[in-house]
């Protein structure tokens, strides 16, 4: 149970930064040999909690990816209702322009096509 606590403890850790040190991760992991956190983050890459490399050189470990958590519980339900409103419309708005350059190019299409009938006929 602890290991699986401190797994989901380096998941939490990788939402701020997806390149963790060993030191940070002994600290808050309460962890006191570089063997115990390289044996959990084994486990964790094997497991598929988390995807990422090993760096023994800088000591460190690059996240690829991790699980994903329910809500950051520092800022809850309200906060994540507030990133999907905010998302939806930057969304709409992104939509909204693809919709003015594919009327603004189908007009240029007819014109061009125009043109082109008109050079036949002549």
């Amino acid at each position: 149970e602890i290991q699986k606590l401190r797994l989901l403890t380096v998941v939490s850790l990788s939402q701020h930064s997806m390149t963790l040190s060993y030191s940070k991760l002994m600290q808050e992991l309460d962890l006191d040999s570089t063997r115990s956190l390289e044996d959990l983050l084994i486990e964790g890459l094997y497991n598929s909690v988390i995807s990422g490399r090993l760096d023994h050189h800088q000591s460190q470990i690059h996240l690829t990816a991790t699980i994903g958590r329910d809500l950051d519980p520092a800022h809850g339900l309200d906060h994540e209702q507030e990133r999907l409103t905010r998302w939806a419309a930057e969304t709409e708005g992104v939509l909204n322009w693809l919709d003015e350059r594919i009327s603004k190019l189908q007009g240029l299409q007819k014109e061009k096509e125009r043109e082109r009938e008109e050079f036949k006929d002549k």
